[in-house]
């Protein structure tokens, strides 16, 4: 592949590959995994441009990126409800990701979205295109933690838009926000007692 960066700065990635199917794609597992002994290796082109922006303890992260992936290895549902790899005769997709952090001396923040559209093909000439299994469009987290001695309280919040359970994009699961709280207090372990 080709890379190059500008005053650790801004940074630009241009690569291709090739990836083997597993022994876990093609033989499978018993009970709810299928191995599918026809899969083909997928052959990908990958392209990212990124810039970073601030200083150690702020600072933010945004990246453009894109691939062209031919047999690319997805996986599908069964009628029998087990999990099957398939190849995907054409799946181009282009993304945008945005980090960004904030460290102080008792709060650290930290947020991160994603946006990707994709285009995946059953056939090389197949004009209708659908979207790759269980791959949000969107998708979201924001992370608080606050610690002082040796107390600390954290909040996590995720969001993803809703994603589709089969190549045919005919199921689908909808949207999901999920919500999580920590409260701790360390322990000395040298002295075996709380601080």
């Amino acid at each position: 592949g080709l890379s190059g960066a500008y005053k650790d700065r801004f940074q630009a990635r241009l690569s291709s590959g090739k990836r083997h199917p597993t022994a876990l794609e093609r033989v499978g597992q018993h009970g709810g995994l299928q191995g599918n002994p026809k899969l083909r290796a997928e052959q990908a082109i990958n392209a990212d441009i990124g810039a970073k922006f601030g200083a150690k303890k702020r600072r933010i992260i945004i990246s453009l990126y894109g691939r062209s992936t031919k047999d690319l290895i997805d996986w599908t549902s069964t009628s029998f409800g087990r999990a099957k790899p398939v190849n995907r005769a054409q799946v181009e997709l282009v993304g945008l990701r945005i980090s960004a952090r904030h460290h102080s001396r008792y709060l650290s923040l930290s947020g991160a979205a994603r946006w990707q559209e994709e285009w995946a093909r059953e056939a090389a000439q197949a004009t209708r295109t659908q979207r790759l299994v269980s791959s949000p469009r969107g998708a979201a987290r924001l992370t608080a933690w606050w610690r002082r001695n040796s107390w600390g309280f954290g909040m996590m919040a995720a969001a993803r838009s809703s994603i589709f359970l089969d190549p045919a994009n005919l199921r689908t699961l909808g949207e999901q926000v999920l919500l999580s709280a920590a409260l701790e207090r360390s322990l000395d372990q040298k002295k075996g007692h709380l601080i």
